[in-house]
């Protein structure tokens, strides 16, 4: 005779309600913008664009005390009346998600509600492409020779590739974040959403002989002097900007002929994801590839993986020059 299952009762996770006056709520919510003083201009304007919805949905809502089931219907609210793409309301989710941690922080709720409630569906896969070993070999053809915008566009796209940075850290980089320390390069960029420069990335050799090249062409090389200028008439030799770092990077994937109809999935990003997908061939551990692209969430470098053996790195000894970095 077979024993009955004893089934374990569900303790549910049991959230007090917090009810607060739209003057209270607000004053915290004041006091939690300030709090985020040492972040960059663009982060704090977007927590404030997205707690700027909440606090509307909480005048019209009129019960609100911070439940699972009010963060839901504000998730409800964001999807089915604001129209919101899934990535745009994980956006105001998280920004939420944040307030509550504060307030939890200060003592005015036990628990956050809305570590409860998720957000969009995480991606399965990236939504820009890597390039080719073909497509690698056209780009940097089509930059070749020895002109100075040749060198310095050289010179941005490797350090793309080699290094996984974006854009915005490009545009952000003086001569003197790029040093030597005995053993290996290593340059401190400063991230979006961040103030100050703070992570410290490992550079390839190649990638330096590359920058080196290009600085040998510029006159004004002092450590404190933009990584890479503008030759722009309202900005010459001052930072490159992100929109022409981006156009400049977007004019290359075109003449190089690599772009076969892909503007919206070939974009200058794809070369951060190329990069990740060379290091992964390379034999990385998952929390290398983390550590190398500054990655937070595990799953997203864990996509890398499924794709290894599609670029082909280790087959040409430049390509694993072009990413490979000394072990600390």
């Amino acid at each position: 005779m077979n024993k009955e299952r004893k089934v374990k009762p569900v303790i549910s996770d049991v959230f007090t309600p917090v009810y607060m006056s739209l003057t209270s709520m607000n004053e915290y919510l004041a006091a939690f913008l300030v709090s985020l003083k040492d972040k960059s201009k663009e982060t704090f304007g977007t927590y404030q664009r997205c707690l700027r919805d909440f606090t509307y949905f909480f005048t019209v809502d009129k019960n609100f005390s911070f439940t699972v089931k009010c963060v839901e219907r504000y998730k409800h609210y964001l999807i089915h009346e604001k129209k919101m793409a899934e990535v745009s309301m994980s956006q105001y989710l998280t920004s939420l998600r944040r307030f509550c941690n504060y307030l939890v922080e200060v003592g005015a709720l036990q628990k956050n509600p809305a570590k409860r409630v998720s957000g969009g569906k995480r991606p399965k896969k990236h939504t820009r492409s890597f390039l080719t070993l073909d497509e690698m070999d056209l780009l940097l053809k089509s930059m070749e020779g020895n002109e100075y915008e040749q060198l310095r566009d050289n010179a941005i796209v490797r350090f793309m590739i080699g290094c996984a940075v974006s854009e915005l850290e490009l545009t952000r980089m003086d001569i003197g974040d790029l040093k030597h320390d005995g053993k290996r390069w290593t340059v401190i960029v400063q991230g979006k959403g961040k103030t100050v420069k703070d992570i410290l990335v490992p550079v390839p050799q190649s990638v330096v002989d590359w920058v080196q090249k290009y600085l040998a062409m510029r006159n004004d090389t002092t450590p404190d002097k933009p990584m890479f200028v503008s030759r722009s008439n309202r900005a010459c030799n001052g930072y490159m900007n992100i929109r022409s770092m981006r156009e400049m990077v977007h004019l290359r994937l075109i003449s190089s002929g690599i772009k076969h109809g892909r503007d919206l999935r070939l974009t200058p990003f794809s070369l951060r994801h190329t990069a990740g997908l060379m290091i992964a061939e390379l034999g990385a551990t998952v929390e290398e590839l983390m550590q190398r692209l500054r990655l937070e969430w595990r799953p997203t470098a864990l996509i890398y993986f499924q794709q290894v053996g599609q670029f082909g790195v280790t087959t040409r000894q430049d390509m694993i020059d072009l990413v490979s970095v000394p072990k600390e």
